[in-house]
């Protein structure tokens, strides 16, 4: 079933130069309609029949969320007929692929093709059109059963492994083999963890590299690209999920011009020229670089809050103007900027799988502590995002200090799950 509805009595262009935005997915829609007035905001995203999301859009159409691209499509032509669509946009990484289509399909200009949202969404892709130049330096291949991963690793014996979806999300699905027998749960896992969107269910094998996980915030625009924040990540080394923020990385001059300048080769080499970019890397030994991933998208968990704090971008505001068609280049620094102050953010998760009974925390005068979860809903154990029961975020001279207050405060929290155990939620 399919809701067709508009959340405004007339959908015609006015006598004015405002853009019509059509967002794919619900992310920051809300944020975009109703802070963002210089554009008029359409709706195109999954959900209940009838339900309608929160925000000030011109239209809306809900769709179900196993839908075919062919659906999206038409909807948003639905959209496209009553005002016609300028921009379209996909906060969220599941949707940039649909994103991409409806752009390609609408015939709009200034839009990443498919082919370059693909290379970029799709891990095993991007891995092969990288894999012929100096960012190739990641072993990989792609796992057609757990016999391919076996042969794999011991094609390249005394590494590291991870088996993982191709088009993942998060660290859902992600495994470190460290036995090939278990090989066939490690392919099962990643296979299982399906796009619901681009629908690729292809899972491949990379080699781990050890090192500094950080991820670089960008905005790009005529093909330039401008490097605004680098963030250290912190991960739970059994899940991969994270667990933690800081902005900036406390990084020497010398390893902050070569990440920046890597970023850009990395963003060029697939293509991307427009729009929010997050890239995920490794800085390890002597100042070796190694890409994890990229997305055309905003980082996630919190990061430009952190952005914003730290450096004084709001780069929320700056995705909107750009999608307002507010050049951006000239508000931008050439080089990546000198940050006021260490900004961290800190995850707590349930340890147990559970329905929540309580939550009790203590005053956190040096940190601001939000809980995420109410009395009664359901809980998993897993590290994702359905077990994240807390987030904690502060600020400190240095990155260390931010870091601490903001982990201390998550430890503040304490969790009771409807079994009738406690238990204190963990730190770093």
């Amino acid at each position: 079933m399919t809701a067709l509805f508009s959340t405004r009595q007339h959908c015609g262009r006015t006598m004015t130069d405002r853009r019509h935005v059509l967002v794919v997915g619900t992310a920051l829609a809300a944020e975009l309609s109703t802070t963002y007035r210089t554009v008029d905001t359409s709706l195109l995203c999954h959900g209940s029949a009838g339900a309608t999301p929160p925000g000030d859009f011109v239209c809306v159409r809900v769709v179900e969320r196993d839908s075919e691209p062919a659906v999206w499509i038409d909807r948003a032509r639905e959209i496209h007929s009553l005002l016609p669509v300028d921009r379209v946009v996909a906060f969220g990484e599941s949707e940039q692929i649909v994103a991409a289509v409806i752009a390609e399909e609408l015939r709009l200009p200034g839009h990443h093709g498919v082919d370059v949202v693909r290379s970029v969404a799709d891990k095993l892709e991007m891995r092969e059109r990288l894999a012929d130049g100096a960012l190739g330096t990641v072993a990989f291949a792609e796992a057609h059963d757990p016999l391919s991963v076996e042969r794999f690793a011991y094609a390249h014996p005394g590494r590291r492994w991870l088996v993982k979806p191709a088009m993942g999300t998060g660290s859902r699905g992600v495994t470190e083999l460290v036995d090939l027998r278990h090989s066939t749960a490690a392919f099962n896992r990643a296979r299982e963890v399906a796009n619901p969107v681009a629908g690729s269910r292809r899972v491949m094998v990379e080699e781990f590299i050890s090192g500094r996980q950080l991820s670089v915030e960008s905005l790009s625009e005529d093909g330039q690209h401008r490097v605004l924040a680098i963030t250290q990540k912190y991960t739970d080394e059994r899940t991969f999920a994270e667990v933690g923020h800081c902005v900036p990385a406390e990084l020497s001059p010398e390893d902050t011009n070569a990440v920046g300048e890597y970023t850009c080769t990395v963003l060029d080499a697939l293509r991307v020229h427009y729009g929010p970019t997050h890239t995920e890397l490794v800085l390890g030994a002597a100042g070796r670089i190694d890409l994890i991933e990229t997305h055309t998208r905003l980082g996630g968990h919190g990061i430009p809050h952190l952005v914003s704090a730290a450096l004084g971008f709001d780069m929320h505001e700056l995705a909107f103007a750009q999608l307002a068609g507010v050049p951006l280049l000239p508000r931008l620094p050439a080089a990546v900027p000198r940050a006021t102050s260490a900004q961290a953010v800190w995850f707590g998760y349930a340890p147990v799988p559970g329905r929540v009974h309580s939550l009790r925390r203590r005053t956190e005068p040096e940190a601001h502590v939000e809980v995420l979860v109410s009395p009664g809903d359901e809980v998993t154990a897993d590290m994702t995002r359905s077990s994240r029961v807390v987030a904690a975020r502060a600020s400190g001279a240095t990155g260390a200090e931010a870091v601490r207050k903001a982990s201390q405060a998550v430890l503040g929290t304490t969790v009771v799950i409807e079994c009738s155990m406690t238990a204190q939620l963990l730190g770093p």
